[in-house]
């Protein structure tokens, strides 16, 4: 079968593949606005707000990567990163733990 024939013959296939490629579109794009256009405090809080279910209002936002894997998908330094949490947490939005963020108020994140 030629490539693609199956999404011809198929329409849930189909339907599928643009699904999934307008979910990946869509997160392409909020990763270049964020990198763009939003200061590093709002890009480190919508990454951590990302991890904790909207409906708890609070949680852990666990890391499952180093914070330099963190760092470069933000868009900054590892030093840059570390001040960043470091200003969350000052004023009680996050507690922070070697390997995970205790997100305090989701809502203060946004």
């Amino acid at each position: 079968m030629p490539p693609g024939e199956g999404i011809t013959q198929d329409p849930a296939l189909g339907r599928a593949t643009i699904e999934l490629l307008s979910r990946h579109w869509r997160l392409m794009v909020d990763q270049v606005v964020d990198l763009k256009l939003r200061s590093s405090e709002r890009r480190v809080a919508r990454f951590l707000a990302r991890r904790v279910p909207e409906e708890a209002g609070a949680g852990v936002a666990a890391r499952p990567e180093p914070r330099t894997v963190i760092a470069a998908r933000l868009g900054m330094t590892l030093e840059t990163l570390s001040r960043t949490l470091n200003a969350l947490e000052a004023p009680g939005v996050i507690r922070m733990s070697p390997r995970e963020a205790h997100v305090v108020d989701r809502a203060r994140l946004l």
